[in-house]
């Protein structure tokens, strides 16, 4: 069976409601175990965040924060779990990215009864207001989810977006033989554009492999990467490797951003967070 999380909080209700006609005190207290592996960053951040990390047996190797998750059983990249590798931990809910989760992956928990919660991608702050609602009702914890959902709106309503808007392209490194560029329907995309600059790239959707010739054509005033990938790179100086970075402006005057990459792509409860940080070390390269 296929749902929203929206539904299986429904259902979960009827469920202890009607387990029984003429309840005791002690059934009517007494909530049907929720098993939950997550393959959502997002989800099992706010999981962790509403106090319900208990419910949370296993996730995927996007999901490492808070810390804790790494306590968890890792079940890898979407891309290469398996339906064996899942129900070994007996779960009765799956948390995915509706784009990512093969139809072949899901028709095979749903044979055996597992709920399927897939979650669209809505990279903004109403998106992350309504994931943390969703959640919060999966989990049974409503009132703290409308707690985190206070504070995130709050923390979201101080940050001040840039005036004068810089050119940015994130580009996702895993040293120098793997270089993509981020366009259009992304978290970094979306990440740039909340924080008031332009992403150079928005001719295209997703991500493409990084050329030369498309890099120095935007020439864009700012390169963007996660922490690691800046790593993998060997640092600021390493950037020479990527073709034709030396030829933009970003390059001739080494305006490079890093970030933690759990923080600016997860788009959840940090998602003020992330921008804050973002805008402050744009300004700083002015």
């Amino acid at each position: 069976m296929k749902i929203s999380l929206t539904q299986f909080a429904i259902v979960l209700a009827l469920t202890v409601f009607g387990a029984c006609s003429n309840p005791s005190e002690k059934e009517q207290e007494k909530q049907p175990e929720i098993r939950i592996v997550s393959l959502h960053a997002a989800a099992s951040e706010i999981i962790c965040a509403l106090g319900a990390e208990n419910q949370l047996i296993g996730v995927d190797v996007t999901s490492v924060y808070p810390q804790s998750v790494e306590e968890k059983v890792n079940l890898g990249h979407i891309s290469g779990i398996t339906a064996q590798g899942i129900l070994s931990l007996k779960p009765n809910v799956v948390i995915a990215n509706g784009l990512e989760l093969s139809v072949q992956l899901e028709q095979q928990l749903t044979d055996v009864g597992v709920t399927v919660v897939k979650i669209s991608p809505d990279y903004s702050i109403n998106g992350s207001v309504k994931l943390i609602k969703e959640i919060g009702g999966l989990v049974n914890e409503k009132e703290k989810a409308q707690e985190l959902i206070t504070k995130t709106k709050q923390d979201y309503s101080a940050i001040q977006p840039l005036e004068n808007a810089p050119s940015v392209v994130f580009v996702y490194a895993r040293g120098a033989g793997t270089l993509m560029v981020a366009g259009k329907n992304t978290q970094m995309n979306a990440l740039i554009e909340l924080a008031g600059a332009k992403n150079a790239f928005t001719d295209f959707e997703g991500f493409k492999p990084l050329t030369a010739e498309s890099l120095v054509s935007v020439n864009p005033d700012v390169l963007f990467l996660f922490d690691t990938g800046l790593q993998s790179m060997g640092g600021i100086e390493g950037l020479v490797q990527i073709p034709g970075f030396d030829l933009t402006n970003a390059g001739k005057n080494k305006h490079v951003i890093s970030m933690d990459g759990s923080l600016v792509s997860s788009f959840g409860p940090r998602l003020p967070q992330a921008l804050a940080e973002f805008i402050e070390k744009l300004k700083q390269l002015n």
